[in-house]
Parts: structure tokens; sequence; C-alpha cells
């Protein structure tokens, strides 16, 4: 499932792409947009793309909060060491003391909370 929306001020604009899909029975959130400006001639140019989480954040404020789900199965750390703060620049191969995982030595997942799923599947283009 993939959603949009898409946001102008004048001659820019920011689009904000959410994606859901269902990896062997678990739900992955990938967060993406894309942003430019409309040329004199009324066409839409494409300035940037992918991850640009500071124009989302502040195109799309309101959401924001739910941009730390982005690739929800793709974390270095277990959940003790994201608690702490560690990450594999920080503390490279460290290994948990409450779980004996090596940092960077998998992919973990963190599970979609419902609010999640509901969010990116209410994500909808705006009426102008």
């Amino acid at each position: 499932m993939e959603r949009t929306k898409t946001r102008r001020n004048g001659n820019e604009w920011c689009r904000l792409e959410v994606r859901l899909t269902d990896e062997d029975g678990h739900i992955r959130l990938s967060v993406c947009g894309s942003a430019g400006r409309v040329a004199g001639n009324g066409k839409w140019v494409l300035e940037t793309c992918g991850q640009i989480r500071d124009d989302l954040k502040k195109w799309f404020p309101e959401d924001a909060p739910f941009f730390k789900w982005h690739l929800n199965d793709m974390h270095a750390e277990c959940p003790h060491q994201e608690e702490r703060g560690e990450t594999y620049q920080t503390h490279p191969a460290a290994v948990c003391p409450d779980c004996g995982y090596e940092l960077g030595s998998a992919w973990t997942r963190r599970e979609l909370p419902p609010e999640v799923i509901a969010w990116a599947e209410g994500v909808n283009e705006e009426a102008a």
C-alpha cells in the first residue's frame, strides 16, 4: 500500500510518500519524499528526493512523529541498546548486557504499533 500527500506554497512543493509492505508476515514502513518548484511554464521541477527528512518535517509537521518508524525492520541495535542511545557509530560491536545481542551483527525489527499503521493508511492527498 502506498499513499502520498502533496503540499504547495507559492512556487514550491513537497510530496510525502508512505509505503507499507508485508515482509514475511511483518509490516515494514517506508517514508520518503520529493520536493521542488514550479517553473514559469507551469511544469513541476524536481529538486530533491529520497530521505529528505528535514524538508518533510517542515512541510508535514503533524506527520513528523511517525517518521521514526521508517524502515522499522532495519535496526542495527536491540531495543535495550536503542533505549540507551547506543548506535553502531558510538558503540561498534557492543554486546548488550541485557540480552547478549552484538550491536550491528544483524538487522533487528520493531513491530509497528496499530496507531502507526492507521496513520500510514490514512495519508491522503489534500484538497487544493
